[in-house]
């Protein structure tokens, strides 16, 4: 390949991506307004599959049950 079509080509792939940056703009994912008494808290905002209920409350059982003993831990 002689030096003008390198040339050509390395100009060519400029202008595409030059061309193609321009007209693809990131998109900004926005929340709609929120407005009325039915508001969402937090996007994606779930239940918990009643699977994970079970060690859900096991957690916060031996949270409460050991919160003293947890609190003394943490001021050492």
């Amino acid at each position: 390949m002689n030096n003008r079509a390198k040339t050509l080509i390395k100009l060519s792939c400029i202008a595409l991506f030059l061309t193609s940056s321009y007209c693809i703009q990131a998109k900004a994912l926005r929340a709609p307004i929120q407005t009325g008494s039915d508001v969402i808290v937090a996007k994606g905002d779930i239940p918990t599959p009643d699977r994970y209920k079970p060690a859900t409350h096991a957690f916060m059982t031996y949270t409460v049950n050991n919160i003293d003993a947890i609190i003394s831990l943490l001021k050492k």
